[in-house]
């Protein structure tokens, strides 16, 4: 079950970029692939409901934790992303490019790896076998153990923080 690992999901990769970017440590902004990403994975979720419909997924800790997880990851950061969005033509150009390049990598990581876009996001797996784990279960399989697990969160929990402070000083503060 080597697919489940957090490294696989190509959340994490833009995640990683998006932390890059705040802290200052590269200059090109993730926005289009958080769109795209977003975009994409809404349809990709569509498209296997329709045609192979889910039961509801079960109301567990480890549902509830992954709908928080995402909103550290996703939401807040993409409302950030939007919000202090600045256009410039030859940043859009890099942006598309460095977009275009990271989904080349991470397709050609997962074939190297033997896996597909839908071994990695299939939506019967992720919904139903992960929420009925326990969190012990599930931390074990998509980050290998709690060391990892806390790190990752700490680090999801500092980002927005930052997230909340800039935002804070650079529109209410001021204003």
């Amino acid at each position: 079950m080597e697919y489940y690992r957090f490294y696989n999901l190509l959340s994490y990769w833009i995640y990683f970029w998006f932390v890059l970017y705040i802290k200052k440590i590269i200059t090109i902004n993730p926005l289009i692939i958080f769109i795209s990403v977003f975009v994409l994975y809404d349809l990709v979720i569509f498209k296997l409901n329709f045609i192979n419909p889910v039961l509801n997924e079960p109301d567990t800790p480890v549902r509830t934790l992954r709908y928080i997880l995402a909103i550290l990851m996703h939401i807040i950061p993409l409302i950030y992303l939007i919000i202090t969005y600045k256009y410039n033509k030859t940043n859009l150009e890099k942006e598309i490019l460095f977009t275009a390049i990271l989904f080349i990598v991470y397709l050609f990581y997962l074939k190297y790896n033997n896996y597909t876009v839908l071994t990695i996001y299939n939506n019967k797996t992720n919904l139903i076998e992960l929420s009925t784990k326990t969190m012990d279960e599930y931390i074990s399989l998509r980050f290998f153990n709690k060391v990892i697990f806390s790190i990752l969160v700490i680090l999801k929990i500092y980002i927005t923080y930052l997230i909340i402070k800039t935002l804070y000083k650079k529109y209410i503060k001021n204003k």
